[in-house]
């Protein structure tokens, strides 16, 4: 979309796709070219609107999954923290319990998960940025 300048002239041309080859349309000059001209510097905006808002929506959607995977090694990280102490280690991304450790340590671990998580419902996991 463009004004060229012939013989003195100012005519208004644009430009489409037209399967693979580019169609050059010429449209003229005067009133009827300055409407199209504005016309399609408004459906320009339009699709540059339209573009931005669907970037920020995936823009957000990025950020609330960067928040959710933070929680999630929040989470591990404190489950990893009362297996340790109830006597489990990882071997090979597998909890298992060491020589020695108590039976009963597993309900101790999920009372203690439990009662965090019941500390936890009462603050939203995720606060909304918008």
């Amino acid at each position: 979309m463009a004004w060229v300048n012939i013989n003195g002239h100012r005519y208004y041309r644009r430009s489409k796709r037209v399967g693979v080859r580019v169609v050059t349309e010429h449209v003229g000059r005067g009133e009827l070219a300055e409407m199209v001209a504005a016309h399609d510097l408004a459906a320009r905006e339009v699709t540059r609107t339209a573009r931005a808002c669907e970037r920020f929506g995936r823009d957000a959607e990025a950020h609330s999954f960067a928040e959710f995977f933070e929680l999630d090694g929040v989470v591990s990280d404190v489950v990893a923290a009362l297996a340790h102490r109830q006597g489990w280690h990882r071997h090979k991304r597998q909890w298992r319990r060491k020589r020695g450790a108590d039976v009963g340590a597993v309900d101790k671990l999920r009372r203690q998960v439990d009662q965090l998580v019941a500390e936890r419902k009462a603050q939203p996991l995720l606060s909304p940025d918008l």
